[in-house]
């Protein structure tokens, strides 16, 4: 009976040292789904943050346009622009370049014309200069040092303003 006590006690040793081992393999694989998780939800909040502010950018320009389509139409085609508020009271204006964001985020806007087929849809080519509607693009970037291109984390909206007045 004491050789059976004895070898007992060395196969729960074993078991223990083996339950240890899988426990701890276990915990390593959980802590490396947990980093990989707080890397996904600080890239998801960016880009979250990034929507947020390009699709500012769009509501600014609808408020310049409804201030005078002219405002809009003056612009230079192509030039990157940004929102700004400007004077006393203050208003949306579009200035010139880059904007940077709490340090992290550029944002910057582009018009160009809107192109009309022979029925009135718009289209991205082929069709006729439309001087009431612009197409703008609103780009929100991070990790990138002077502006948006060939940024690798972006946000780009794109939609069309037309002077309805």
């Amino acid at each position: 009976m004491s050789a059976q006590l004895k070898s007992n006690k060395g196969i729960s040793l074993i078991e223990i040292l083996v339950a240890i081992s899988i426990v701890s393999i276990a915990l390593v694989s959980l802590m490396g789904l947990f980093g990989n998780y707080i890397k996904i939800a600080k890239l998801q909040e960016k880009n979250i943050e990034a929507i947020n502010l390009a699709q500012e950018a769009i509501e600014t320009i609808r408020a310049v346009r409804d201030e005078s389509w002219t405002n809009i139409s003056n612009l230079t085609l192509g030039a990157i622009y940004h929102p700004a508020k400007q004077g006393t009271p203050q208003k949306w204006i579009l200035a010139s370049g880059t904007e940077t964001i709490n340090e992290f985020f550029l944002r910057e806007v582009i018009f160009e014309n809107a192109l009309r087929d022979v029925s009135g849809d718009i289209v991205e080519s082929d069709g006729v200069a439309d001087p009431d509607t612009k197409k703008i693009t609103s780009t929100v970037c991070w990790n990138s040092q002077t502006n948006c291109t060939g940024a690798k984390d972006e946000i780009t909206l794109i939609t069309y303003i037309s002077n309805w007045k």
